[in-house]
């Protein structure tokens, strides 16, 4: 048997120098914040278009890091793995948050 737990995700945009790599708690992707005036707990906020782009478009890379744990012929172990998805995400105007 195997069971796959999702143990947080993280999220790089690259728009410039102000990019970072964004570690999310799995509690930080419950929602909005509270007050619809915060910033998120995970998200990236873009200052600037990607009118610039190539393509016109920033790219956002998602990750989820999974850790598994399986049983099976007397054995037992954890193993981790992740698995990566790009989006292509075209901003018109600015300052634009991604919760």
């Amino acid at each position: 048997m195997i069971t796959a737990t999702l143990d947080h995700v993280t999220v790089h945009a690259d728009d410039g120098p102000g990019s970072a790599l964004v570690r999310c708690a799995l509690g930080d992707l419950a929602g909005p914040p509270v007050d619809p005036f915060a910033a998120p707990a995970c998200g990236h906020t873009w200052t600037r278009t990607s009118r610039e782009e190539p393509g016109g478009v920033f790219t956002l890379t998602v990750t989820h890091h999974w850790i598994a744990t399986w049983t099976g012929g007397g054995q037992s172990g954890t193993l981790t793995t992740q698995t990566t998805t790009t989006y292509p995400i075209a901003v018109t105007d600015h300052p634009i948050t991604l919760h």
